[in-house]
Formats: structure tokens, sequence, C-alpha cells
């Protein structure tokens, strides 16, 4: 691809966080995951990937990649459906191949938009809106006395941060009936 087709319809601010003078910062844009898209806004497949290296050489920007293969394929009407969302707000963008960079959750907009829904548990059942606290941080770990210390560790660690800490032990409670029989 032309160097010349990288950054079209990036904001300049996001842009000029993986460029140094004028040149693309291959190996820190490298860690984003990536849209692999052909022209148009229909039946197209496309995919979800990461570049595994990139280079630019003689004014083009060549790479290779890897598919994400925990992402199914998708349709590029898809992505069109959500454009808004992924900060694709012109239609033009999706008849040009670029390397474009976004100040988007690409793995968050799938949530919500391509499988919304989440599978019930059948031993219990979760509220569909379940309240989430974002100062929680859950520690699981084998139901054993001796990883005691390390829970006490992240503990510590979590309550430096700002953060409280439970043990999915001290939250999930198979407590015994207060009756017991026996034969």
């Amino acid at each position: 691809m032309p160097v010349g087709r990288m950054f079209e319809y990036t904001e300049d601010h996001v842009a000029e966080q993986f460029r140094q003078e004028r040149l693309p910062l291959v190996d820190r844009l490298s860690r984003l995951p990536c849209l692999f898209m052909g022209e148009g806004t229909g039946d197209e497949v496309c995919h979800i990937g990461t570049i595994t290296r990139a280079r630019v050489a003689n004014g083009e920007v060549h790479f290779d990649f890897v598919l994400d293969r925990e992402v199914p394929p998708l349709t590029n009407a898809t992505i069109f459906a959500g454009r808004r969302q992924l900060d694709m707000p012109h239609d033009f963008e999706f008849s040009r191949n670029h390397w474009a960079v976004k100040d988007v959750d690409l793995y968050r907009f799938l949530m919500r938009n391509v499988r919304p829904g989440r599978q019930r548990p059948s031993v219990f059942q979760l509220p569909d809106h379940e309240n989430i606290e974002p100062q929680l941080a859950s520690a699981m770990m084998p139901f054993d006395a001796a990883f005691t210390p390390v829970y006490e560790s992240i503990r510590q660690a979590t309550e430096a941060a700002g953060l409280r800490c439970r043990r999915a032990d001290d939250i999930w409670e198979n407590r015994p009936s207060s009756r017991t029989w026996y034969r």
C-alpha cells in the first residue's frame, strides 16, 4: 500500500501518536487490532487480526498479518451499519483501501454489536443488567490454603492501587443447611 494512504481518515491527534518525522511507527501500529476489509459495503468478507511485521520501503508499506481465529469472519455490511460507532462516518472510506487508526475499542464494538447476547449459565442466573463495581478486583485461584499468601499479595497490591479485592471463594459460598440428616 502506498505510504500516502496511511492515516487517511485518521484524526490528526491520533495519527501523531504513530508518526515520527512524518514516517509511520510501524512497531507501535502493529500492537493494535485491525480490520482487514476489501472495498465495499455489502457481503464482502472482512476479518479481525493483527499486523505481525511491517516495513516501509520505496514509498510503500509492506506488512504481514495474522487473522484472529477467535473472531468469526464478518461482512462489510456489518461494519458499515456500525460505521459511526467505529468513527467511520465517510462512506468513501469503504471504497478506498487505506490504513486508518481510530480511537475506538474494536473488541468492545464487536461484543456490543456483533454478538450482543451472552450465553446463560444453567446452574445459576445472572441478571440482565449486572451491577458492575469498577473498583472491585476479583482473584480466582484454587480453593487451597496454600494459595492464601498469593491472595494476600494480590490484595495488598490492589488496595495500594485504590481497589478492593475479593477472592472468588469469598463471593461464591455454598453454605450448608442448618439441618444435617444422618442415616
